[in-house]
């Protein structure tokens, strides 16, 4: 078993809950496989069941990239 930093959002009647908490996985979960600056993301659909994306080892332009867009989004919702 391995410990990993699991963030959960999920659709309760019209409100979105959220959490983040240390979880153990074992070999089976797809976050196994996650370590150092990696990074992974399970989404439920309808049609394919749950489909995880990885992202291994990102470079620094493509975490510049990701902090620069989450500053645009952020600067964009105070506006509103």
């Amino acid at each position: 078993m391995k410990h990993r930093l699991i963030a959960v959002a999920e659709r309760s009647g019209g409100a979105v809950r959220t959490r983040v908490r240390p979880e153990l996985v074992g070999p089976d979960d797809p976050f196994w496989s996650v370590d150092g600056t990696s990074s992974a993301v399970t989404l439920e659909t309808d049609l394919m069941g749950e489909l995880t994306v990885v992202e291994r080892d990102p470079t620094l332009a493509q975490t510049a990239y990701a902090v620069f867009s989450d500053i645009l989004l952020i600067a964009d919702s105070l506006r509103n």
